[in-house]
């Protein structure tokens, strides 16, 4: 959907290849003529009328609440914001799962479709209201399964982990927390455990922080977990690890300060079993609930995809997915309620508008054919208004890349002379005398045609690409052409006709073989550059001498004709002074 409102150039893309005419190339030189008049609108029926006008013609509204602080319509577009925020959610929750795709860009069918009126604001706000509020719900629920399911799976870890501490033989098997130890400077003391799961990035940071607090009185071991487990508010996948703390006393100020310092990496910390049976039975149970847990979270998301399923569905044969069907509709509506934004209320509303002279009437056929209990009228004003009109220039697929680069650089004044119809010769040859080789210029024509051949896949996928297709097409063709003048390829010669000069006495002095005199005899190199210049002791001096005279003969002949455009402007708008 396509309406321009405020903007300074428009461009009607009309398919490609047009037949050549003298009036295609006139609107390319020139803008459109352009009138100014009053569209009245129903105000019942005044979406349909402009959902029609940005379908089939270009117009530009003026803004006629320029002045106002309340637009009359910003209540839909409030509403219309807010359903888009529901469905980035979607596409954001869809996207998570494994193998849905959503079928996209078919915009030519969506509007087809549209056209029919198929969806209405108010049912579309609604199913997306249910479907966030599902949505949510579904969330809120798989997040606190995943959550259980992980704390089961790192208390299990930590209670395999002291199961095999107390099972290790010899010295390494640590006491059990609250047996008597003794100590070089209290005699004897109790230890006591800690144990738990934190990020394994976090290691380093937590043992640091734990010998501080403690004074270095703290031993902490750390044991990676294989698994890898998702974090249910990021949604991110992380590494954890298992950390037992040893240090001296049950209870006491110690603990608390260690606690403290546990509390503030946001760790999760789980009881240290009192011996190696209890660690094992402990394992072995929470293995068990871990499972039916996996079973659990499984059936959920599977759940989850099912819900979904209908929402990557198309509506209708040869439709994009659902979703992307209400995303469309939309954009498609907010452009229609901005448009209407400009609209001056009363009984009916009104809005100035500027459009093409020569589609005058193709304007009030279209208004007429709306199915509508009220007509809209098209005013067109007597007398022509002092505002500067819009400049129009009429584009087609290929013309549009190079009317891109002038409007880069400047956009055309009202009827002033458009420097496009002459960047399109000028632009790629001034390119392919820069970058002329055979080489690399076919590279680049095979890159242009291979954009041109998927240029329908490359429309949403890459537009940058998909416009300037035909622009690397025709550079790619010129620095061919420039290759052979220059007779080079990759950097070396291309012997494709019998050179022009001949060394009879192998002394390496080439002399040439033509007729320098040009009596009638043969002549010299037929196109390009004689290879023989090639490894000459003189080539450098030659090639620099030549390629610099052609550029300043070239860019001479640029500024001159950019100089006859300005002369034209200057005939035409009859200020010669």
């Amino acid at each position: 959907f396509w309406v321009r409102a405020s903007c300074a150039v428009s461009t009607d893309r009309a398919p490609f290849p047009e037949s050549p005419s003298v009036a295609g190339a006139m609107g390319l030189l020139r803008s459109e003529t352009m009138s100014h008049g009053m569209l009245v609108l129903p105000v019942q029926d005044a979406r349909k009328y402009i959902a029609k006008i940005g379908k089939e013609t270009a117009i530009q509204f003026e803004d006629m609440n320029s002045r106002e602080m309340r637009r009359p319509y910003r209540k839909y577009i409030q509403r219309i914001d807010e359903m888009e925020r529901i469905l980035r959610f979607v596409f954001e929750e869809v996207g998570k799962m494994e193998g849905k795709a959503i079928i996209k860009n078919r915009l030519n069918e969506f509007l087809e479709a549209d056209s029919q009126e198929s969806y209405k604001l108010d049912a579309v706000e609604s199913e997306l209201q249910q479907l966030y509020t599902a949505f949510m719900k579904f969330k809120e629920n798989n997040s606190r399964l995943v959550d259980e399911r992980n704390q089961c799976a790192e208390e299990a870890e930590v209670a395999g982990v002291a199961a095999r501490l107390f099972a290790t033989p010899g010295g390494a098997k640590p006491v059990e927390e609250g047996e008597a130890v003794r100590t070089k400077e209290e005699g004897v003391g109790r230890l006591g455990y800690m144990a738990g799961v934190l990020l394994k990035t976090e290691e380093m940071r937590f043992a640091r922080a734990l010998w501080r607090a403690s004074s270095g009185t703290t031993f902490t071991q750390f044991f990676p977990i294989d698994e890898k487990m998702t974090d249910p508010k990021t949604g991110q996948v992380v590494q954890k690890s298992v950390f037992v703390v040893y240090f001296q006393g049950e209870t006491g100020y110690l603990r608390q300060k260690l606690e403290k310092v546990c509390t503030a990496f946001g760790v999760n910390m789980y009881a240290w079993p009192a011996n190696g049976g209890k660690a094992a039975e402990k394992h072995r149970t929470l293995t068990a609930t871990l499972k039916e847990k996996d079973r659990t979270v499984a059936a959920f998301q599977q759940a989850m995809e099912v819900e979904a399923k209908d929402l990557l569905e198309p509506p209708a044969a040869g439709l994009n997915s659902k979703i992307e069907e209400w995303r469309l509709f939309c954009i498609k509506e907010k452009s229609i309620y901005s448009i209407l934004n400009l609209c001056q209320e009363g009984m009916t509303l009104q809005v100035d508008i500027w459009y093409p002279a020569a589609e005058e009437q193709n304007i009030r056929q279209l208004l007429e054919s709306v199915k509508a209990p009220q007509k809209a009228m098209l005013m067109a004003d007597k007398t022509a208004p002092k505002a500067t009109p819009p400049t129009y220039i009429r584009t087609n697929e290929y013309t549009e890349a190079w009317q891109e680069v002038i409007n880069t650089y400047g956009i055309p004044m009202y009827k002033e002379a458009n420097p496009a119809l002459l960047t399109i010769i000028t632009f790629p040859f001034i390119f392919g005398m820069m970058y002329g080789d055979v080489g690399h210029g076919s590279l680049l024509f095979l890159a242009g045609a291979w954009a041109c051949w998927n240029a329908e896949s490359l429309r949403f996928t890459v537009p940058a690409l998909f416009t300037a297709r035909y622009m690397i097409l025709s550079l790619g063709i010129f620095s061919i052409f420039a290759g052979f003048m220059y007779n080079d390829f990759f950097s070396l010669g291309l012997q494709l006709f019998p050179s022009g000069f001949h060394d009879p006495d192998g002394d390496g002095q080439w002399t040439p073989k033509y007729d320098v005199k040009n009596s009638g005899g043969r002549g010299p190199y037929p196109f390009g550059l004689d290879w023989a210049w090639a490894g000459a002791s003189n080539e450098l001096l030659y090639l620099n001498s030549m390629k610099m005279k052609l550029s300043v003969l070239f860019g001479v002949l640029q500024m001159v004709v950019g100089v006859l455009l300005r002369w034209s402007n200057a005939i035409h708008s009859r200020n010669l002074t």
